[in-house]
């Protein structure tokens, strides 16, 4: 859930002006978010769903930071509510070789989680390590993108002319779901 709002947030940044050339800057920026269910089905187990999410994108000296607290409740078909609340927050280098991030996530059907990890990508490879995880580094392809250089290559592409982009993206999680094989439309502006 929190990769999918991170993507979807990132993806709402907004791109500066479009002139007879096309030239885009992404901003550093603050927006709050509010989340309900449209409809449910009757016979799914959550009736409803609302939440509030708070996103901020700045910059430092060498990088991007970016930083969500969201809270979600959940209400299900018997009357009983689930809540979540996240923490996230991360930093990628200007040059897109670096990330790291922290999470903080409880909910009343998890223990709660804290842990960190940071990330690199080479020309040849990539390795991310995260405090939950005492084994091995995770192996990254080469051509794996951070969210802020995945960000700036979909514009480049749109620059470009280009339709579609295809890239593992690693956004910072648990394990598991720390690396996405993305595909991305890049359509034209309507004015």
């Amino acid at each position: 859930m929190r990769v999918t709002i991170i993507s979807a947030l990132l993806l709402c940044i907004y791109c500066g002006s479009f002139g007879a050339a096309f030239s885009a800057t992404v901003t550093p920026h603050r927006a709050f978010y509010e989340m309900q269910l449209g409809n449910a089905d009757q016979t799914s187990n959550v009736q409803a769903v609302k939440g509030r999410s708070a996103f901020t994108l700045g910059r430092d000296c060498s990088g991007w930071q970016s930083n969500e607290d969201y809270v979600i409740e959940f209400e299900g078909r018997e009357g009983n509510t689930n809540r979540i609340i996240s923490r996230f927050e991360s930093w990628e280098s200007d040059s897109g070789d670096m990330y790291s991030f922290e999470i903080s996530e409880e909910s009343s059907f998890q223990t709660k989680k804290d842990f960190n990890g940071h990330a690199n990508v080479t020309s040849e490879a990539g390795n991310a390590f995260f405090s939950i995880a005492d084994d091995a580094p995770m192996k990254l392809p080469a051509d794996t993108y951070f969210p802020m250089r995945h960000l700036n290559a979909i514009i480049d592409g749109a620059e470009k002319g280009k339709t579609m982009l295809a890239a593992s993206v690693f956004t910072g999680a648990d394990p598991d779901d720390a690396l996405l094989a993305t595909n991305t439309v890049i359509g034209s502006w309507k004015i």
